[in-house]
């Protein structure tokens, strides 16, 4: 989402210099931020931290330690 924020900046910097198509600017501003939200939401899937398997028994707990 930075770095798609980053590009809206640039994209808005870039129309208030040279003139486009009133399309071009939407896309230009909306655009970033979307595939932004879809590559963040994709690598949080893809590299969301897994949850700790089961842990081995304790037998310090018991007392059962040698």
């Amino acid at each position: 989402m930075i770095i798609g924020s980053i590009f809206v900046a640039f994209d808005l910097m870039n129309v208030f210099v040279f003139p486009h198509p009133a399309w071009l600017t939407l896309v230009g501003v909306l655009a970033p931020w979307a595939t932004g939200w879809v590559g963040s939401s994709l690598a949080e899937r893809m590299f969301s931290p897994r949850s700790p398997g089961p842990k081995p028994y304790d037998m310090r707990k018991k007392n059962m330690a040698c």
